[in-house]
């Protein structure tokens, strides 16, 4: 299975969390296939598929779908593929092609439907149904198109929290904070910290082969 990851222009090309999570996807996807960037070209990640993005949209929800339809309609990405965000580290063995469909605990989707789907670890994709989504990026209003999708195919949700890394003083170990967590999310400038840097460091010390 393909993996797709959206570098919008909000984001900086060069991010040392984009490393790390392609390192983990190798270390620990059973059924890996070609990693695709969309948007920005990363230069931490060189030889990672680049697919490049114009955003012509005002709204931040509708140049992601956008570009997430420039995924769903290439010809070389597989007809399902897992989207995962940029900060995302799997941190277990898992295989794209059974990865579960995890929603948030608490608070529904709204006008995207019963339930929130917005967490940050990877979600599947078929691309037919992405493209058959009733909303589109020039709709109007404010949608998620990764709730609307799961919501409106009815994919078959499991309760979770989501995992965020804190830092900072008074928080727990970092150990502790992921011990049995299948992902975790890395806030912005997390890699700054000197003991998050020297604990990914020592947990994927591998290259990637796109780096």
């Amino acid at each position: 299975m393909d993996i797709v990851y959206v570098l919008d222009k909000k984001k900086p090309a060069s991010t040392d969390a984009l490393k790390f999570s392609i390192r983990a996807l190798e270390k620990y996807m059973g059924d890996m296939g070609a990693v695709y960037v969309v948007g920005l070209k990363p230069k931490i990640v060189p030889l990672a598929k680049h697919i490049a993005s114009d955003e012509p949209h005002s709204k931040d929800w509708q140049n992601y779908m956008h570009n997430v339809i420039l995924a769903a309609t290439d010809d070389y990405i597989t007809d399902e593929f897992l989207l995962i965000d940029d900060t995302t580290i799997m941190l277990q063995p898992f295989n794209g092609d059974d990865y579960p469909f995890y929603r948030a605990k608490k608070g529904d989707g709204g006008p995207n439907g019963t339930h929130n789907f917005q967490l940050t670890c990877p979600i599947r994709i078929n691309k037919e149904w992405y493209t058959q989504m009733p909303i589109k990026p020039d709709t109007k209003g404010d949608y998620n198109a990764r709730t609307f999708y799961c919501n409106f195919f009815r994919a078959p949700s499991y309760p979770a929290d989501d995992v965020i890394l804190r830092v900072g003083q008074s928080v727990a170990p970092i150990d502790a904070q992921l011990k049995n967590k299948p992902w975790v999310s890395l806030p912005n400038n997390a890699l700054a910290d000197p003991e998050v840097r020297e604990y990914f460091d020592k947990l994927l010390p591998k290259p990637s082969s796109m780096e």
